[in-house]
């Protein structure tokens, strides 16, 4: 009975060690990273990336809408799976923000083209409808991979004609790649990720011979998604003529030391692990912590670490959108009112005013659409000048508590660091700080850029968002 017992013990902690490894690792190794600063140009890299693969593609995205910019990377998707690469793609399943449908997920199948949905909510598992994988990449052959804040859909592309995001993606080659990889396999395997349900018409188009019918509608739908039409050609070649080449001319810088930090895909506090990983680095800092985030709404957890940051004389700058160029007004509203009090500790704040900052990696100056509203969705911290961190965590309580996290940070590049800083030097072009007192230095105040709605319905949220704070 002892030994047994010492058995099963032995097993648990050899899981648990294990699992430690697998969502959190630091490798030596050769690294090469290029930075997507731009909407069409990562949109582009990501083409390339697809069209590269010889093997297997990896996809695992929170968002991924069936909208131009989803449609023309599954034709491509379509396309390796047709040459014998294995395409596989998860996605979170949210109800704020249905993704693929089951109807292109069958017609995908006939194509070899997996998809699975990470945790599918119903009246049961409503406990776990706030538990998102909120990871985002594209692996192409366990090697070459994409990551970074943006999900698949026009705005995040620079793309969308009324609202677009201003967003970071790396492109990353090395060893710490393949790791990342054995993570999405158990993701993928994992009891919440589950194939779309095959419905009765779905069994119904498929003829005796094999062929596909197109009789019922929403099938026939499907089928021209998966087509070229002109619209998504169209599309294809805007996004290339935005690009103009510009995906090419980033630099890229090699990392030595690279580490990798995931959240587990079970829920609960013990799945937890990311936040405890970007804490740690963050309380490493000897002299500065420059952070971009769309998000900041700070929990005791974080502001303790963040105000011994600056008791301890650490630099301490933030990037953040303002109540003009925030996507969630919600979280400006509780931002706007503990921003002040941050400053008075020495916090350095800089919000972004809607504004498209200048392009460092264009070969010719984008045309400024002043039409178009962006929002900051961007997330990086670097520290001291010398640590570079992409992650996909928000500082807010949905992605402390809740969500699944991931990110990437290389602990020997200077000149990485050196380049991320000089990026978000550049957002704050397009941005207003705050005087000593803690007042915003544009002489407007915290909701410049709103028309009258805007403010009304500003000061008709602030009690809600009073109320609904921590689940933000």
């Amino acid at each position: 009975m002892k030994l047994t017992l010492s058995c099963v013990l032995f097993f648990l902690m050899l899981s648990f060690t294990v699992q430690g490894e697998l969502y959190q690792q630091r490798i030596q190794g050769a690294h090469q990273v290029r930075i997507l600063e731009e909407g069409p140009a990562s949109y582009v890299e990501r083409l390339e990336l697809i069209r590269s693969a010889e093997k297997t593609l990896d996809i695992e995205y929170f968002i991924f809408k069936p909208d131009l910019a989803g449609q023309v990377l599954v034709q491509a998707l379509k396309e390796r799976a047709l040459k014998g690469v294995q395409v596989r793609i998860l996605i979170d399943k949210s109800p704020l923000a249905p993704p693929l449908g089951s109807d292109v997920a069958f017609l995908l199948s006939l194509y070899g083209i997996e998809i699975k949905y990470f945790n599918p909510i119903t009246f049961l598992s409503l406990s776990r409808a706030f538990h998102r994988t909120h990871r985002k990449f594209i692996i192409a052959d366990g090697a070459r991979m994409v990551t970074g804040g943006r999900n698949i859909g026009e705005e995040y592309y620079l793309l969308k004609k009324d609202f677009s995001f201003i967003d970071r993606d790396i492109y990353v080659e090395g060893p710490i790649v393949e790791n990342i990889g054995n993570t999405f396999e158990a993701f993928w395997t994992h009891a919440l990720s589950q194939r779309p349900k095959v419905k009765s018409y779905h069994r119904r188009a498929i003829k005796g011979d094999g062929k596909l019918k197109l009789r019922n509608r929403r099938i026939k739908k499907a089928w021209h998604f998966l087509l070229p039409d002109p619209k998504a050609q169209q599309f294809q070649s805007n996004v290339e003529l935005a690009d103009n080449g510009n995906h090419a001319i980033a630099p890229t810088f090699a990392c030595q030391d690279m580490e990798f930090a995931s959240d587990r895909p079970d829920p609960g506090k013990a799945s937890r692990l990311f936040a405890d990983v970007f804490y740690a680095e963050l309380e490493q800092a000897k002299l500065k912590v420059l952070m971009e985030t769309p998000y900041f709404i700070t929990m005791e957890r974080d502001q303790k670490i963040l105000e011994n940051l600056l008791t301890q004389g650490i630099s301490l700058e933030l990037v953040t959108n303002s109540t003009n160029s925030n996507n969630h007004p919600m979280v400006s509203n509780v931002l706007n009112r503990m921003i002040r009090g941050w400053v008075l500790k020495g916090l350095k704040a800089s919000f972004m005013t809607a504004k498209r900052p200048p392009c460092l990696y264009c070969s010719e100056a984008p045309v400024a659409d002043e039409k178009v509203t962006f929002g900051l969705h961007s997330k990086s911290t670097v520290i001291d000048d010398k640590k570079a961190m992409f992650i996909t965590f928000n500082m807010d309580p949905q992605s402390q508590l809740r969500s699944i996290e991931m990110g990437l940070f290389c602990h020997d590049g200077p000149e990485l660091a050196q380049e991320l800083t000089k990026l978000i030097e550049g957002h704050k072009q397009v941005a207003f700080s705050f005087d000593k007192d803690g007042r915003p230095d544009n002489g407007l105040g915290l909701l410049q850029g709103t028309d009258l709605w805007e403010k009304f319905m500003y000061y008709f949220r602030f009690l809600p968002a009073l109320v609904m704070g921590p689940l933000l």
